[in-house]
């Protein structure tokens, strides 16, 4: 077995992450001025409902309950730091990428 340096292959190996890296700063840069047409602004709402004190079960049956019941702890310290709810789906975006990483 040829290792990597005498095969030439590292190049194409470092030409492949250096394209992921540029497609994931064009994304990230692209986040910061468009909406999102997904469903993202749905499970925002539901955390937002949870943190104002709707009840999970009771007021509501859609699925995307049991997502925003883990997340309305951190939504509650970014109010907390931030005063209100402005750009929240960008820190959400932040929390879930730190979250798949680790």
């Amino acid at each position: 077995m040829r290792k990597w340096r005498e095969t030439g292959d590292w190049k194409s190996l470092i030409a492949g992450f250096a394209c992921l890296f540029i497609i994931a700063v064009v994304l990230a840069i692209r986040n910061l001025y468009s909406f999102s047409w997904s469903d993202e602004s749905l499970y925002l709402a539901e955390v937002h409902r949870l943190f104002l004190g709707g009840k999970p079960f009771v007021d509501e049956w859609h699925p995307t309950q049991f997502y925003a019941v883990l997340f309305v702890p951190f939504y509650h310290i970014y109010v907390k730091l931030k005063g209100g709810g402005t750009k929240e789906s960008i820190w959400r975006q932040g929390i879930y990428i730190c979250c798949l990483i680790s």
